[in-house]
């Protein structure tokens, strides 16, 4: 999913397929022959996961109740005390981890852990906990999560791809683990713009930021979210860059995959900042607020300041 063993393995077809994909689903949604193939997850599974499915049957070239029996069997949730600091430190498969995830069913996931293996383990850890704490406060038990590394089995990679918007569909928050590299990786990217292709509320991500900003930048950090590099992937895929889309022009496919990265920043990294304003939510020591900017490029910029509870 990012760097390391599960993106050495996924192929640069299913990942350009994949990006691509996500640009043109509205278009292919009006086709009598895929309104027809989904007919039944519209039924029994509600629309959010119905498009899942259908987005996930496209990319493995499969029929949606194929994609659906194969999803339901490899879903798998893990404790989140179950995963340790250093199980964090490196995307490489660890069977032991993997055997303390278990089987589960859509709707019982807690949180899909969207997250960067570049970013430092530690500060990913200490956010994590801190949502941990939050969640056993008002729930009273332990949260159950989507991890990669811990519920993805290494064996069959392109299967758990075709899989992963069901996966998403599955999980009642997507939970971004915000960090330096996280939107130059075009997974992290992916996954959000597939959360909101599957029209899911801002309400449903909860976006978690490292804690109180160094002597470099007091007070804020701030996310230039369109001006960020070329989302990257493992050595030896296709780099694909990140751009506003365009009305006036139509976007290559052929060498350059693009992601609307405008559309998905704006509306799930924008929204879900700004509801730190507007909650107060705790971040790592202390409360973050948010507001939007466009720079003189046209480019949109989401900052967040973090303050100690007391200064606010």
């Amino acid at each position: 999913m990012r760097a390391g063993t599960w993106e050495d393995n996924v192929s640069d077809n299913i990942l350009i397929a994949l990006t691509v994909l996500l640009c043109v689903i509205g278009g292919l949604a009006l086709r009598a022959d895929f309104r027809t193939r989904t007919q039944a997850w519209l039924a029994s599974r509600g629309e959010a996961v119905t498009t899942a499915a259908s987005i996930a049957a496209l990319i493995g070239n499969r029929p949606a109740d194929d994609v659906q029996q194969i999803a339901l069997r490899r879903l798998r949730c893990i404790r989140l005390d179950l995963i340790s600091v250093d199980e964090l430190a490196s995307p490489q498969p660890d069977p032991l981890l993997f055997n303390k995830s278990s089987r589960c069913q859509l709707g019982q996931i807690d949180a899909f852990i969207s997250h960067s293996w570049r970013d430092d383990p530690h500060e990913k850890w200490a956010m994590m906990q801190a949502w941990r704490a939050r969640f056993k406060a008002e729930h009273s038990r332990e949260p159950l999560v989507w991890l990669d590394k811990a519920c993805i089995e290494q064996g069959d990679i392109d299967a758990n791809l075709m899989c992963l918007p069901v996966f998403l569909a599955g999980c009642s928050t997507l939970l971004v683990v915000y960090g330096p590299t996280y939107l130059s990786r075009v997974w992290c990217v992916t996954e959000l713009f597939t959360f909101l292709q599957m029209g899911a509320s801002a309400d449903r991500i909860e976006l978690l930021l490292p804690g109180p900003p160094g002597p470099s930048s007091p007070g804020s950090a701030e996310l230039a979210v369109l001006t960020a590099p070329a989302a990257s992937c493992a050595a030896g895929t296709p780099r694909l860059p990140l751009r506003s889309p365009s009305p006036s022009k139509s976007q290559s496919v052929a060498g350059e995959a693009t992601i609307a990265s405008h559309y998905s920043v704006e509306g799930i990294l924008g929204k879900a900042a700004a509801r730190l304003s507007m909650g107060g939510n705790r971040q790592s020591g202390g409360f973050a607020r948010a507001s939007t900017a466009r720079g003189s490029n046209g480019s949109l910029a989401v900052r967040v300041s973090d303050m100690t509870a007391g200064s606010r």
